[in-house]
């Protein structure tokens, strides 16, 4: 364990580490640094995204294909209709859920809209996103032990990264006033990548801030990680401090940056919960590299999918899917 002020670290893990009585029943949560499925059993992601707010004719025939490379999660993308996105109407949502639990695939649902606040004039704020999870309540509650609710994509770009503090205990607070007992996962400010570090720094203090505690830290690794040891601080920063983080985007050669692919699959899955790439397939202009695989023939990787789903394969399913 790297060198950390004790009384910091006491914090961080007294938050990080809720009681039984605070914990969303019988659904994902967190203890201890670590992700928790329904039945109280550790789990680490090894998946990958789904482009669903802007593919939406093709996301249900990718998820029989992506649980086919081993992939135990996927992190599906849906959109608000106030930041750029289509509106993802409730039943599209319900047939998503029902595919996926279908595939026996751990289930992180965002919405797109936000991406970027503060440096793309289009996108809407965090409490907006909220309302647009409000209005499709009835399919979400009772699901907690299925769906992580990932509250808005990368919400902050490189504008006033450190405003991503408050609008993100006021999306969370919003959440549980609303009556959502999910497990919450917040991405990062700074295109999702910190940067500026605020999420890194002030982590702690957004757990504390939601009366559940409950509360799953999700980074992107494009081209601010270039470097393993930047992977590996970043993520043990978490791990030393108790708190629970899951590399919910990455990729490879990022916009000809190359990042350490390797090592992102190696210290999330020991030191964090897991990692998702971005993403199977409908990334465009200058990320159309991201493909997993080829949108015309998915059964044909991309050089970005034969260096990652391999990685894929035997991924243990969560034990909510046990026969």
């Amino acid at each position: 364990m790297r060198a950390f002020g004790a009384l910091a670290l006491a914090s961080a893990l007294l938050f990080a580490s809720p009681s039984p009585a605070a914990m969303p029943a019988r659904g994902w949560h967190v203890g201890g640094g670590q992700l928790l499925d329904a039945n109280d059993r550790p789990f680490t992601f090894r998946g990958v995204n789904v482009t669903h707010a802007w593919t939406p004719t093709r996301s249900l025939d990718e998820l029989p294909q992506i649980a086919a490379t081993g992939a135990n999660g996927v992190r599906i993308a849906l959109g608000a209709g106030c930041g750029g996105f289509r509106l993802t109407p409730p039943g599209e949502v319900r047939a998503l859920i029902d595919a996926a639990k279908a595939q026996e695939l751990a289930i992180i649902l965002e919405v797109h809209d936000a991406t970027s606040f503060g440096s793309r004039p289009e996108a809407c704020p965090q409490i907006r996103i909220v309302d647009y999870w409000k209005s499709i309540a009835d399919l979400l509650v009772g699901q907690e032990r299925y769906i992580i609710i990932n509250i808005a994509n990368e919400p902050r770009g490189g504008a006033d990264e450190q405003a991503w503090i408050g609008e993100t205990v006021g999306a969370v607070q919003a959440m549980r006033a609303a009556g959502f007992r999910h497990l919450l996962m917040v991405d990062a400010p700074g295109w999702g990548q910190d940067g500026e570090h605020v999420m890194r720094d002030n982590a702690a203090k957004v757990l504390a801030a939601d009366p559940l505690r409950q509360i799953v830290f999700s980074i992107h690794m494009y081209g601010a990680f270039d470097s393993p040891e930047k992977v590996t601080d970043y993520i043990a920063h978490f791990h030393d401090a108790g708190l629970t983080l899951v590399v919910g985007e990455f990729g490879d050669n990022f916009r000809g940056t190359p990042i350490p692919v390797g090592t992102v699959v190696a210290d999330s899955v020991a030191h964090a919960s897991g990692y998702l790439a971005w993403s199977w397939n409908g990334n465009g202009g200058p990320d159309h590299d991201l493909d997993l695989v080829d949108r015309t023939d998915p059964t044909k990787p991309t050089p970005w999918g034969r260096i990652v789903l391999p990685t894929l394969k035997g991924a243990a399913k969560a034990s909510i899917y046990d026969r």
